[in-house]
């Protein structure tokens, strides 16, 4: 295949993105050297390398721009010779998507990832201080760890990364490379149908911005063990904390709206392990700021937040590495594929973990730290407490999500061992939200009390000599206001046992007690407002989770009224689901549930669902109108997702969702084995005449030659019928209409057949109408008639035909051109009452002798040929025969068609849900403001 000069390949875009790829690796390496020799050099000697330090960061970025922008150009203009635009775009896909298509791949995220962190070591280098170079050499390397993952170069036998620049024809050997022009022969598979949805184009940077500035606080307790400056990096990293803990907290909300709104699990967040693995690192970022908080204060826990932070990043780290070694493959919707990057990824796991912890416990006794413990009764001790048990949270979460990574060693010691070892092997719960509610309901009691009990003593309780008067009197009246309007609300909720009255209890604690604090500071400290916003949010969090999961109800009928669910699902699945027939409204808990259509549009199918609630007295009290939908591969062959639809209000949600639809609209596979089953029976009909099958009887009431379907645009040449018929079952007396139709036109024929879904019957005319309503030509009489161009000539009252113009390049089923014929085909246009229609007799010259293909209307009767030429005058000769149609038509009919005029649906009223919008808000606008005031403060 290399001796082959392949056509339509745009090789400069390889070229270019290679030398990219190699410049940002060999330029992030360079800035390395750049930041050691700056701390090696003298004094006099470091502006100059300060210099090349700002070029050095300012190309590298640039490299990365440029792949990152060459990529998206590859993906925008449909180059599918390149392995990763074939991979994830197709020329379907709409344009607002090539964003999500550019990061839905391992290669595109790590751009993502590393285009960050330039933008983050840019504002590092805007605020220069002590720490400034190393954190950039720090930056660098792990630029160059990660800039090594596109490399795709052998490496002593092993591969080095997966280059995004990659052509097809080298990623895989199969016959179509052996065709030089296979550039035209190949279309994009397209983006996953589940990421085709507003939330991928913004979540995912913003989730990627999060992970990728936990390096900053990072870099910087890194360089303080580097320089050995243990104190001066609290300040000014508590503001890059700040931000990390409010980005990476906003994307982890986007996250959970986008699986709200666009999965159909029906909820937003499933404890699913990537989903865990985003929250884990969170968790201990906001331990590490409340160490460091405690740090800055006291100088306590300086130790405490080194290895918070650097843990943190670890476990971003460890998060990537799960996420793409592909050992989440089975567990996770959210997992990349496998692309032979684990090992890199464990070296890059082995490297931020063994680097940080040399230097720490090489250096441990020279770092800060107090030799008394804090007292109980300080601020700083129940903050550090509540440090622990997020530490402790994030610890359970991270071991049940390590299991398959646990049962991989053992599968490694087994093969070293020579022997086997999966009897040691961990299973995963069985039901995993119930196995990691039954701890973090607890965790979030105990987070919620101390948090609350810190507050109060920072601003209402300690001082020099101990707590403030009048403090426990304090403390007393917000624990008794809390519990009496815990009393108060606890009626709300369907679950009443200790764990959630705890945790009910928590929420208003953590409110009340805070709220107390900011009416009491807000005037003498505003800024310290900010933290206090966040600590409300996760009381008014506590409600939101305690409203959704406990009084979410489905909207279903009693089970008692759906006989017609009998679909083999389970109890469970019989009060969350129900069957709805088209047209059959069915009652719901209070609502009346309305199928009416549904619509294919490209690869969605849309359904319209409408809503109507009534009293018991059935008055209506509300109506909407929703669009849950299924979206089809994007090869059409199966579905591939449920895309909710939900009804907001400002105290509720109603969650829809099309669980389920007919097997032969789900799957190509399956329509193709129902169309092959069909059995159908042709009969001849006349007007109102009857027919009878097996189950069921068929009455010609009327025939439409102006049939005119609204899904197929309408052609000139067209000839149409539709056929109206009665069908009725030979057991009742109920009517039925079908409306079969079909079109002729020039050698293609179109079918529109019709289903009576409720009888399970299938109408179609037949090709064979053709035959059935034209004569044979040899029993027809034919008059002839002149024509000049433009010219017209009336057959009778009723017919009229003119001359419009030629076609000189004809077809016909009936002909088949020879590379010596002069043919051309006169257009005729035959204006019939209130039908207009074009007929194209072809004149043929063939080895000095003439012949005619005629043209032929069924409706009217008429036949014309094209006879003769006139070179002189340019009279064209024709001839006309008309003739009246058949008295019978035929027509087709199966008596065993799969019903589609249902839909299974679930229906869930999320009561509160914005109460969980609004607290997660809450507490990423308290992160990202206070990150905001420590910047203007440091």
């Amino acid at each position: 295949m290399t001796d082959i000069q392949y056509v339509g390949e745009h090789l400069w875009v390889h070229y270019t993105g290679h030398f990219l790829v190699l410049f940002a690796f060999f330029s992030a390496a360079f800035l390395g050297i750049i930041a050691y020799q700056f701390y090696k050099k003298n004094d006099g000697d470091k502006a100059l390398w300060w210099s090349w330090l700002k070029i050095g960061f300012l190309a590298h970025t640039l490299s990365i721009l440029g792949i990152i922008s060459l990529l998206l150009f590859a993906m925008s203009q449909h180059y599918f010779e390149y392995q990763y635009v074939w991979a994830h775009v197709s020329e379907e896909l709409p344009t607002r998507y090539i964003l999500s298509a550019f990061w839905e791949g391992q290669e595109g995220s790590f751009l993502l990832w590393m285009f960050w962190n330039c933008v983050l070591g840019f504002l590092i280098l805007r605020r220069k201080n002590i720490y400034t170079v190393s954190i950039i050499g720090i930056l660098s390397i792990v630029q160059l760890v990660l800039m090594s993952m596109l490399l795709g170069v052998y490496f002593f036998g092993s591969k080095l990364g997966s280059n995004p620049f990659l052509l097809l024809r080298h990623t895989m050997d199969i016959p179509l490379f052996k065709n030089a022009e296979y550039t035209a022969l190949i279309k994009g598979n397209g983006l996953n149908p589940l990421l085709q949805n507003y939330w991928m184009i913004i979540h995912p940077p913003t989730l990627f911005l999060g992970f990728a500035s936990t390096v900053i606080p990072f870099c910087y307790v890194l360089s303080a063990l580097f320089l050995k400056k243990y104190e001066e990096w609290l300040k000014p990293a508590l503001s890059w904390a700040l931000m990390s803990a409010g980005i990476l907290g906003l994307g982890i909300l986007m996250g959970g709206m986008w699986a709200y709104e666009a999965l159909s699990f029906g909820g937003y967040w499933a404890w699913d392990p990537v989903e865990n693995m985003s929250l884990v690192p969170w968790l201990v970022l906001i331990a590490a700021l409340h160490a460091h908080l405690i740090a800055i204060h006291t100088k306590y826990s300086i130790r405490a937040s080194i290895i918070f932070y650097i843990l943190t990043f670890v476990l971003v780290v460890y998060s990537s590495f799960l996420t793409r070694s592909g050992v989440l493959g089975d567990s996770s919707v959210h997992a990349f594929t496998q692309l032979g990057l684990e090992w890199q990824l464990l070296g890059f796991l082995i490297l931020v973990t063994c680097i940080p912890a040399y230097f720490y416990i090489k250096q441990q006794k020279e770092i800060p730290a107090h030799k008394t413990e804090e007292k109980i009764a300080s601020r700083e001790f129940w903050m550090f407490i509540g440090s622990l048990i997020l530490l402790f949270s994030a610890g359970l979460m991270t071991f049940t999500t390590s299991i398959p990574v646990f049962n991989k060693l053992i599968d490694v010691a087994g093969q070293i061992m020579n022997t086997s070892y999966a009897s040691y092997h961990r299973s995963a719960p069985v039901d995993v939200m119930a196995h990691h509610n039954r701890f973090q309901v607890w965790i979030g009691v105990f987070i919620g009390i101390i948090s609350a009990i810190a507050f109060m003593l920072r601003y209402l309780g300690t001082q020099l000599n101990g707590l403030q008067q009048g403090f426990w009197k304090k403390l007393i009246a917000v624990i008794s206001i809390s519990g009496l309007l815990t009393l108060t609300t606890f009626s709300l909720f369907s679950n009443h046992s200790i764990p959630i009255i705890s945790l009910l209890f928590t929420g208003w604690f953590a409110i009340v007690s805070n709220l107390y604090i900011l009416t009491t500071i807000i005037k003498n400290s505003p800024k310290s407002a900010t933290a206090i916003i966040s600590h409300i949010g996760f009381g008014i969090l506590l409600f939101g989770i305690l409203f959704t999961g406990l009084n979410r109800k489905n909207i279903a009928p009693e089970r008692f009224f759906q006989e017609d669910i009998i679909m083999g699902l389970d109890a469970e699945n019989a009060d969350k689901h129900f069957l709805l027939l088209k047209d059959q409204p069915k009652f719901a808990k209070g609502y009346w549930i309305h199928y009416r259509h549904d619509t294919m549009i490209s690869k969605i199918r849309s359904y319209t669902v409408d809503f109507v609630k009534v009293d018991s007295a059935g008055l209506q009290l509300d109506s909407f109108r929703i669009y849950p939908q299924v979206q089809y591969d994007n090869k059409l062959l199966k579905v591939a997702a449920s895309n909710p639809a939900i009804k907001h209000y400002l105290s509720k949600d109603i969650f829809t969702l099309v669980a389920q639809i007919p097997a032969v609209q789900m799957d190509a596979n399956e329509a193709k084995k129902a169309e092959d089953s069909l059995q159908f029976e042709s009969q001849l009909i006349t007007l109102n005449d009857t027919v009878f099958g097996r189950k069921h009887y068929f009455i010609l009431k009327e025939l439409n030659d102006q049939f005119k379907p609204t899904d197929v645009q309408s052609e000139p040449e067209d000839q149409s019928l539709q056929a109206i018929i009665e069908v009725r079952n030979l057991d009742d007396s109920m009517v039925y209409i079908a409306k079969p139709g079909i079109i002729f036109r020039s050698n293609l024929v179109y079918k529109f057949p019709f289903n009576v879904e409720k009888l399970g019957v299938r109408v179609q005319i037949p090709d064979s109408l053709y035959e059935s309503l034209v004569p044979d030509l040899n029993s027809l009489s034919f008059q002839s008639f002149e024509l000049k161009e433009g010219q017209s000539y009336r057959i009778n009252d009723d017919i009229n035909i003119t001359l419009t113009g030629f076609d000189k390049n004809p077809s016909s089923p009936l002909y088949s051109p020879k590379p010596d014929d002069i043919s051309i085909a006169a257009k005729l246009t035959v204006q019939s009452k209130e039908k207009s229609l074009l007929l194209k007799p072809i004149y043929i010259i063939r080895d000095t002798k003439s012949f005619s293909i005629p043209d032929r209307s069924i409706w009217p009767g008429l036949t014309i040929q094209f006879n003769h030429i006139n070179p002189d005058n340019g009279v064209m000769t024709f001839q006309y025969a008309l003739h009246q149609p058949q008295t019978k038509i035929p027509i087709e009919f199966s008596e065993n068609v799969a019903r589609t005029d249902y839909i299974v649906m679930e229906a869930i009223e999320f009561p509160g849900i914005n109460l969980v919008w609004l607290g997660s808000l809450m507490m990423v606008i308290g992160l990202m403001v206070g990150a905001l005031f420590r910047k203007t403060k440091h």
